[in-house]
C-alpha cells in the first residue's frame, strides 16, 4: 500500500475526456476505504479493473483505478481521514484522453472511404462506408461512457456513500 509519493492532477483542469467529479463522506476509516479499493482489482472475461492505492500522507490516500484495457476509463482520487471512522473521497471518473485516437482513426477512415468514392464515381457505396464508421465511432462513445459510470458507481457502492457534499 505504501508507494513512492507521486501527485494526482485533479482540479479545475481534468485530463480525462467527459469527466465526472465525486465527492462524499464514507462511513468507513481511511485504511478500510483503501483496502476495499484495492479489493476491486479483478480481470473479467470481458473488462479488467485494476486499481492502485497508495499512502501519500499520515491520514490520506491516494488511488488510482483503470477500468477495461481497450475503452481506457479511469478515475482517480484522494482517500482523507474525516473523522476517526469516517473518510472524505474526492476524485474524478473520466475517459483517458487516448481513446480520442480510435475516434480520429475512424474519422479518417471516413474521410478516405469518402475521398474513394468521389475519385471513382461511387459516392453512394463511399456514402455508406463512411456511416458505418461513424455508426461504429458513435457505439464507441456511447459504451466507453457507460463504462465511465460504472466506474463512478463502483467507487460510491465500494464505499457506502452517506452523504453527498
Amino acid at each position: 500500500m505504501d508507494r513512492p509519493k507521486r501527485k494526482l492532477k485533479i482540479g479545475d483542469s481534468s485530463t480525462y475526456l467527459w469527466p465526472r467529479r465525486f465527492e462524499f463522506v464514507s462511513p468507513f476509516s481511511v485504511e478500510e476505504c483503501a483496502s476495499r479499493l484495492e479489493a476491486k482489482d479483478s480481470r473479467g472475461f470481458f473488462y479488467n479493473t485494476r486499481t492502485e492505492v497508495w499512502r501519500v500522507g499520515d491520514d490520506t490516500y491516494a488511488f488510482n483505478l483503470v477500468r477495461g484495457d481497450r475503452s481506457r476509463v479511469g478515475a482517480r482520487g484522494y482517500l482523507k481521514r474525516w473523522e476517526a471512522q469516517t473518510t472524505h473521497v474526492t476524485g474524478e471518473v473520466g475517459i483517458e484522453p487516448e481513446f480520442i485516437l480510435i475516434i480520429l482513426t475512424f474519422m479518417m477512415g471516413m474521410l478516405f472511404f469518402l475521398a474513394m468514392g468521389i475519385r471513382d464515381g461511387n459516392l453512394a457505396g463511399a456514402t455508406a462506408l463512411a456511416l458505418f464508421l461513424a455508426f461504429l465511432s458513435s457505439i464507441g462513445v456511447y459504451f466507453t461512457k457507460i463504462q465511465r459510470d460504472f466506474a463512478f458507481y463502483l467507487i460510491e457502492d465500494t464505499l457506502h456513500v452517506v452523504n453527498e457534499t
